[in-house]
């Protein structure tokens, strides 16, 4: 545990986290596709798999109660694997995106990987 941070809390952040990625992804920021420059189908993509990661660490924050490492580890790559699609996105839309898009995106991927890198702490501590 470090400084507090129990396994179940790290997975309900991160599910809660990704909850509202998917909400702004798919509701929010497609309100305002032609200034940021992020093509609809783009958004609703990466909203599925904010979704998906939401899913599964609410699921887990709920339902889990040993084996942590695995499950953080699993979590904490398909979160950097995220990361990694929307650094992609980011790089295919370049020319188009706006400075809000560009801003947000990259304090998403900042946060993500600041929350990977924490879940894969958190996970060594377990065994």
């Amino acid at each position: 545990m470090i400084k507090g941070i129990t396994p179940n809390r790290l997975f309900l952040w991160d599910g809660l986290g990704a909850l509202l990625s998917a909400v702004s992804l798919a509701f929010v920021l497609p309100l305002f596709e032609p200034p940021i420059g992020v093509p609809d189908f783009a958004l609703r993509d990466l909203a599925l798999g904010a979704l998906i990661l939401s899913i599964y660490s609410l699921s887990c924050s709920r339902w889990l109660r040993r084996q942590y490492r695995y499950y953080l580890f699993t979590i904490a790559i398909a979160n950097l694997a995220y990361c990694v699609a929307t650094a992609f996105m980011l790089q295919l839309y370049q020319s188009q995106l706006s400075y809000l898009a560009w801003i947000y995106f990259i304090l998403e991927i900042a946060i993500i990987v600041f929350l990977a890198i924490l879940e894969l702490r958190v996970g060594l501590k377990y065994k």
